[in-house]
């Protein structure tokens, strides 16, 4: 594995993810779904590149202005798009409801699948577009998640190969979960990231490497004089759709509710009886 990305390693990459664009938006008819994280605004900078101005959209939870919808509304702005902010309930009847409402169409009863998957009751029924393109795999080959820098410290780089592909077409993630859907709406949903070729590309280079000086650093690079005109770096600490949105926190308040019954300490178990109910 390289140790150091380069600056013709840059250019390589940005070469890769616009053949990506190309490939899976033919007809430059394609809406983004854009948090304003590294990878969505990636793509975003893919998509630009090739002279695509796609409508973007974003959620937000019911009084909560997060960071990711700041950072959304800043890229759009600059760059004159169009940017659809959907606000998803936040209250506890509707947090409920729409756990309640998702719950049939999550592969397994898990809370980031549950937690991730309720906002789109709202993006998808709001797209004039049928196909939307998101940047959910990023995390998948940069390896933020806190189970593969725990790998990383116990066993290396050779240790974490399989923990650093491309998992949004197993369902026992969000992103899969998510991707189908948006069949239930007559939509369709489109990893960016879902390509053996940036898969491959990344993998040829150490974890230390994927985030140094900064998270995520290779699509930082590649885009870096995108990142020179203007302050699109998003500082990656609590760097979770989850977190990041209110998303999380919104759904715990259902454990405080009279919808928890049972007194359950943990969300998940709530959800499994919530699921049983159904």
């Amino acid at each position: 594995m390289k140790k150091k990305f380069d600056d013709q390693d840059a250019k390589k990459l940005r070469e890769i993810y616009i053949s990506r664009i190309e490939e899976i938006d033919p007809n430059k008819d394609s809406a983004l779904a854009l948090s304003g994280g590294t990878d969505s605004i990636t793509v975003l900078f893919a998509m630009m590149e090739t002279g695509r101005k796609p409508e973007c959209y974003t959620f937000y939870m019911n009084g909560i202005v997060s960071r990711d919808l700041i950072s959304s509304r800043h890229a759009c702005e600059y760059f004159g798009l169009n940017l659809h902010e959907v606000c998803v309930p936040s209250d506890v009847d509707s947090i409920y409801r729409d756990v309640k409402r998702v719950i049939p169409y999550c592969e397994k009863v898990k809370k980031t699948i549950i937690q991730c998957m309720t906002p789109w009751l709202y993006i998808y029924p709001a797209m004039e577009q049928h196909t939307i393109i998101t940047g959910m795999g990023g995390d998948d080959y940069f390896g933020t998640q806190r189970k593969v820098q725990v790998a990383y410290h116990n066993l290396g780089d050779e240790g974490i190969i399989d923990l650093r592909k491309y998992f949004g077409d197993d369902l026992n993630f969000s992103g899969a979960n998510i991707e189908r859907f948006a069949r239930v709406y007559g939509k369709e949903n489109i990893d960016f990231y879902g390509s053996k070729e940036i898969e491959q590309f990344l993998l040829g280079f150490t974890f230390e490497c994927m985030n140094k000086p900064v998270p995520k650093y290779p699509s930082i690079a590649a885009f870096m004089d995108y990142y020179r005109k203007e302050p699109f770096y998003r500082d990656q600490t609590d760097h979770s759709y989850q977190i990041n949105s209110g998303l999380r926190e919104c759904h715990e308040r259902l454990l405080n509710s009279n919808y928890n019954r049972n007194g359950k300490k943990a969300i998940i178990g709530l959800y499994n009886e919530i699921s049983r109910g159904i």
